[in-house]
């Protein structure tokens, strides 16, 4: 008989480091975190490409209109708040729409956990935020350079 009882000293320790059982385990979890952080990047850049594409297009096709009240003394900051309006509404329907999805799918892969934790709210405030300021301020550019054209290359244009 050994030192630990009935224990036979035929078997060997099997010994191993706490942490590294723990990255072990969250392996999948930092690989899901990486690959999210990286589409969200992506997911990002696509939206400013398309939002300065397609306010690129409606300030096209209204640069008659844009020309018309530049000569009735509008200012650039008239123009630019009309033109960037519709947007701001569009960011805000997106933002509304999205948090409950992502409240629903997060909340479902949080019930997996042992311990299981709340989604802060100042999440979606921070992201919300970030993604407004990164959506005007595209808008913002793009309505600006329009802004500023010369009204009167604007009422030849058609």
């Amino acid at each position: 008989m050994g030192f630990f009882g009935n224990c036979p000293s035929s078997y060997p320790l099997d010994w191993f480091f706490l942490d590294q059982d723990f990255e072990r385990q969250y392996k999948q979890e930092n690989l899901l975190a990486q690959l999210l952080s990286l589409f969200s990047f992506i997911t990002i850049s696509i939206m400013v490409i398309g939002l300065m594409g397609l306010i690129s297009f409606i300030a096209l096709t209204r640069t008659k209109e844009i020309g018309i009240r530049k000569t009735l003394g509008a200012s650039v900051s008239s123009i630019l708040t009309t033109l960037s309006k519709e947007f701001a509404y569009l960011i805000l329907l997106g933002i509304l729409v999205t948090i409950p999805v992502v409240l629903f799918f997060g909340n479902r892969w949080l019930d997996d956990f042992a311990y299981r934790t709340s989604i802060d709210p100042m999440i979606f405030i921070f992201t919300a935020l970030i993604i407004s300021i990164t959506a005007l301020s595209a808008v913002s550019f793009q309505a600006l350079k329009t802004a500023r054209m010369n009204p009167v290359q604007a009422l030849r244009h058609e």
